[in-house]
């Protein structure tokens, strides 16, 4: 059962086996690493899933030290580096996008910041179904 073909909506996928997210701490200030993309590369191969764990799309919503960050233009590169090494091995490639630094709680932002944090969600989970992700 698991090694037969299953579907996500849309998605077809040619097992039932995914990597679910997972913090590695392998980045650099929030970019890609080389070990990141050799992590991911490795695990990569006989699932049909990776899904790259918590990366966060403010620096507010940071919560661990070498955590990924998609919040700004300039880490792009590094995220299709990434998901390309996942696609070598023909698994599909997913993001967990992340808010969550115990820091915070929800009323200790205005409503401007909260729509402006969904904006960003918005912004980046349409960066990645553009193909890279």
């Amino acid at each position: 059962m698991l090694l037969k073909e299953g579907k996500i909506g849309n998605i077809k996928l040619k097992n039932r086996i995914i990597m679910l997210p997972t913090v590695t701490n392998l980045s650099n200030e929030g970019f890609v690493s080389e070990r990141e993309v050799e992590y991911y590369k490795r695990r990569s191969k006989g699932v049909s899933l990776v899904i790259v764990g918590a990366s966060y799309v403010n620096k507010l919503g940071k919560f661990f030290i070498n955590q990924i960050g998609i919040d700004d233009d300039d880490k792009i590169e590094g995220l299709k580096r990434l998901s390309e090494a996942i696609h070598q091995n023909g698994a599909k490639a997913g993001i967990q996008l992340a808010m969550h630094n115990p820091k915070y709680k929800p009323s200790d932002f205005t409503k401007e910041q909260i729509q402006g944090l969904c904006t960003r969600l918005c912004k980046w989970s349409n960066k990645g179904e553009k193909g890279w992700f």
